[in-house]
């Protein structure tokens, strides 16, 4: 049976990409998001939604930065990444055609990003993923 992790409301590219901020969230994930989900031996996220921060974009370095400290490292160790978009997430106030997960984490082949209301099974635990709007 997987071990299965939740987050939320991550909002990378907060406070303008405020290094302060974004230096906050590397000590919670080196020192004890991965070592949790190392410990026992975790094989799958889901992230409840709002990974970014601003919606009208997320400014390079903070893109950077998220890549590298969250999504790469989960890739490295083979966890799937099931992904929630967030009213945060979208472009547009009234519907999720636009949005920040499906734009920017396109080459990473062990996420899977909801968009629109689904149920999914995830090791045998049918699941309904239902994103904002």
């Amino acid at each position: 049976m997987s071990k299965i992790a939740l987050i939320t409301d991550t909002h990378y590219g907060c406070r303008k990409g405020s290094q302060i901020f974004h230096d906050y969230f590397a000590e919670f994930y080196s020192s004890t998001f991965f070592p949790l989900l190392d410990s026992r031996s975790i094989d799958t996220v889901v992230h409840l939604g709002d990974c970014f921060d601003v919606r009208k974009g997320i400014d390079y370095w903070s893109l950077d930065w998220a890549k590298t400290n969250f999504f790469d490292p989960l890739r490295e160790r083979g966890i799937k990444l099931h992904m929630i978009v967030g009213n945060h997430d979208i472009f547009y106030r009234n519907n999720l055609s636009i949005n920040a997960p499906t734009l920017n984490l396109a080459e990473y082949d062990n996420i899977t990003i909801y968009s629109r209301p689904e149920t999914v099974t995830i090791d045998g635990a049918r699941c309904f993923m239902v994103p904002w709007i």
